[in-house]
């Protein structure tokens, strides 16, 4: 999508105040209308709208827009530009990887997740014992809000997709 909203600029649009969901409807198929309205946005601060914390907006197409195979892609391109002075980047993904795996067997471990109301979703870079890496991507997306035991389910889902991965 572009222009691609920041977090700011969709979080406005789906939840925020003023209710711009219906402008949203209307100014979507377009980038010049995208882009209007994200400026909008731009000129307040957020100010989420409670009657609506709860309430999906991928109907209306406000949502995260990258494909698994994209996730793949930042996860590689993320990996490789760790060098020099990014070099960091590697320590900050892994910091917090979500799930606990056998380190004998998954030494590194990078994660990135995020949710929206309606939507879930995780992903990791791992790097097996022999220097194989990998990424699992999960990306789900309800009509409805689901609790936080949606992610609880679904990490326990991811336990068993590593374990069916062919580690050397």
């Amino acid at each position: 999508m572009t222009p691609f909203p920041t977090t700011h600029e969709l979080f406005s649009v789906g939840w925020g105040k003023p209710n711009l969901r219906d402008q949203w409807q209307k100014v979507s198929a377009s980038s010049t209308g995208r882009a209007q309205l994200f400026e909008q946005t731009n000129t307040r601060p957020y100010d989420p709208d409670p009657a609506r914390t709860h309430t999906p907006a991928s109907d209306i197409g406000a949502e995260w827009y990258g494909s698994a195979a994209d996730i793949c892609r930042v996860h590689a391109a993320l990996q490789a530009s760790a060098v020099g002075a990014a070099a960091p980047v590697k320590q900050i993904l892994s910091a917090i990887p979500g799930i606990d795996l056998d380190r004998a067997k998954w030494p590194y471990i990078g994660a990135k997740g995020g949710n929206l109301p309606g939507d879930l979703t995780f992903s990791w870079y791992a790097v097996d014992r022999t220097g194989q890496p990998y990424v699992v991507s999960f990306q789900l997306n309800w009509p409805k809000f689901r609790s936080q035991t949606a992610a609880a389910w679904l990490l326990s889902i991811v336990h068993q997709t590593f374990d069916l991965v062919p580690v050397g």
